[in-house]
């Protein structure tokens, strides 16, 4: 049996929701959800308050564990418990509903302070820009040890600090940039690999005005593009030269300057390392490259000029301290927001106004079952079962309902939400697992299935490795982060076909065929799954989309990254007689 994480239930909530889930197993934690409990998860159940008790931290945790593949289902139990703004920014935000707070005096509820953003996999991303001109082999001082030795061992040293909550980057440069690695994962055989490769790298010859050969300007600016999409909530730019960037940059006023501003408008540490000859004395030469180091660090003590050989020689321990200087940041972040967020609360008591709880609404409610539940399970008997209450939301734009309610009051109220968040899924059940809650609904012979369908597919089929997919048509198939190292498969149920690697495109000798498939990545004898594709192909130039469907109240949109299938008579009535004939195991699949 499938092993569920469940926390936050009572005993009596826990007897009922093995009755709803009786092909599951319960790891029951009556505990607060910690982190270290995550290890080794494929689906979270909690009720509301348990939700409630996460701090930033914990919050945090919880959503990076769902956006790396995880799956996450929250039950409304004790809802009505529960202020809105006692949830903190990560609980909030993979949830796919938004809680509707109690209506003080008139409507609209308050709104909930969210700022949106991209779904974080990783506490820290870092990216390497390393000066890779021939003066970098230039000995320090009187030793054998070169510059560009000191950074191959700064990067290395550093990698060795990133765990799975870290990605990372790695480019050199000269007049032109070379990635090295796009932001991934490193897990310790890359982190050998490069080593290596950039141990055996080698500088050019290649000279611009006045001998200069590094175009500071232009690799510091494709790094910070490549950063301001990273999906991680500390990010950090760790840049390594031996000299100043060429005048032609600062004449045409590409300044460093401006660079460092953007970076501050985005959230990106810069850390700036001087290292050599370059940066000593006080000729116009030196105070330009100094000035080079002063202008590009976001901060004043990020920027690093050793003055002499044992200094220089120690540069590496930089690269290291900056690595954990972004860890700490990110300790420092989660930090503020709770304080923030206790404030607020503490205000609320200071003025005393009782914060508003999430609204929990008592009667009689008829469940409607949209296209999106009839994928799931067979149709709802006629009249419609009815709920004894629900906690009040609103379903968010990209979420699929699978089970509505008929409240005037709420147009468009979800009993079941799902959607999907970075890797992994997420469901919210409005009307959690007590008898009085259920109703009528408990007495539907349905809903079982409808939960057990749910839960599958929830489950992750594999935990996937940090590998995202940009594109896929019968053209080629983009990753964002190719392994160089690496050959890539696409496999099928008839067999495995080789991908050439152009770039970032992995393609085949003829196009690719249209359908299902997944992409395979083999270093030696190990391959693991990308991830799984399907090969569509690209509309034509000038099509225009098709006009916006129009949903009723029991219907609302659904977009295509979580719809799951479309609703079909023919379809539903063989599924249902497959239901009465078959043990639910034999059905029940997670779509991939």
């Amino acid at each position: 049996k499938a092993r569920l994480l469940v926390v936050g239930f009572g005993r009596e909530q826990v007897g009922q929701l093995a009755a709803l889930l009786p092909n599951f197993e319960l790891d029951l934690q009556p505990g607060p959800l910690l982190p270290a409990m995550l290890e080794g998860a494929a689906v979270v159940v909690m009720a509301v308050p348990a939700l409630a008790a996460l701090d930033a931290g914990g919050a945090g945790a919880l959503a990076r564990f769902v956006a790396r593949g995880g799956g996450l289902l929250v039950s409304g139990d004790g809802a009505k418990q529960v202020a809105p703004d006692q949830l903190a920014q990560g609980a909030r935000e993979v949830l796919p509903v938004r809680l509707v707070a109690e209506a003080r005096e008139k409507p609209p509820d308050p709104k909930l302070e969210e700022t949106p953003g991209i779904a974080e996999v990783a506490k820290v991303s870092v990216c390497y820009v390393l000066d890779r001109s021939a003066s970098m082999d230039a000995p320090i001082g009187t030793t054998q040890t070169t510059r560009w030795q000191v950074a191959v061992k700064g990067v290395s040293e550093s990698l060795k600090q990133l765990s799975i909550d870290a990605r990372a980057a790695v480019m050199t440069f000269t007049l032109a940039q070379q990635w090295e690695a796009k932001p991934q994962v490193f897990l310790p055989v890359h982190r050998e690999q490069m080593g290596k490769k950039l141990a055996a790298k080698t500088g050019d010859n290649e000279y611009a005005e006045l001998g200069f050969n590094t175009d500071i300007y232009a690799a510091v600016k494709a790094a910070l593009t490549e950063l301001r999409n990273e999906p991680s909530a500390v990010k950090m730019l760790i840049v390594m030269t031996d000299g100043a960037d060429r005048p032609a940059n600062a004449r045409d006023g590409r300044l460093l300057s401006a660079l460092r501003e953007e970076a501050v408008a985005a959230s990106i540490n810069v850390v700036a390392i001087g290292i050599g000859d370059a940066f000593v004395g006080e000729g116009p030469d030196a105070l330009s490259a100094r000035r080079c180091i002063q202008d590009l660090a976001t901060k004043p003590e990020f920027a690093y000029m050793p003055g002499d050989a044992a200094d220089a020689l120690n540069a590496h321990t930089i690269f290291v301290s900056s690595v954990e200087t972004a860890f700490k940041a990110y300790d420092d972040k989660q930090k503020r927001e709770e304080e923030e967020r206790r404030r607020r609360l503490e205000e609320q008591i200071r003025q005393q106004q009782e914060p508003p709880r999430v609204d929990t609404a008592p009667g009689v409610f008829p469940v409607t079952l949209p296209s999106a539940g009839q994928t799931l399970t067979a149709a709802l008997p006629d009249p419609a079962p009815r709920l004894g209450w629900y906690a009040r939301n609103l379903p968010r734009a990209d979420a699929a309902v699978a089970l509505g309610v008929a409240d005037e009051r709420l147009p468009g109220a979800a009993v079941f939400a799902l959607r999907g968040y970075g890797l992994g899924r997420t469901a919210f059940w409005a009307a959690g697992v007590s008898s009085d809650a259920l109703a009528e609904l408990a007495g539907w012979q349905g809903l079982p299935a409808l939960m057990a369908q749910a839960v599958r597919w929830l489950q992750p089929r594999e935990m996937p490795e940090l590998r995202l997919v940009a594109d896929a048509s019968p053209e080629g198939i983009r990753l964002l982060d190719v392994s160089p190292e690496a050959e890539y498969l696409l496999r099928r149920a008839g067999g495995d076909q080789t991908l050439q690697r152009r770039n970032d495109w992995l393609s085949g000798d003829a196009p690719l065929a249209e359908g299902f498939a997944s992409v395979i990545e083999r270093i030696g004898q190990e391959e693991r799954t990308v991830g799984d594709v399907f090969l569509a192909p690209r509309p034509a130039a000038g099509a225009t989309e098709p006009e916006p469907a129009v949903f009723d109240n029991a219907q609302p949109p659904r977009p295509a990254a979580t719809q799951l299938l479309d609703e079909s008579g023919p379809l539903l009535a063989l599924l249902a007689l497959l239901l009465m004939l078959l043990p639910l195991e034999r059905v029940v699949r997670r779509r991939s």
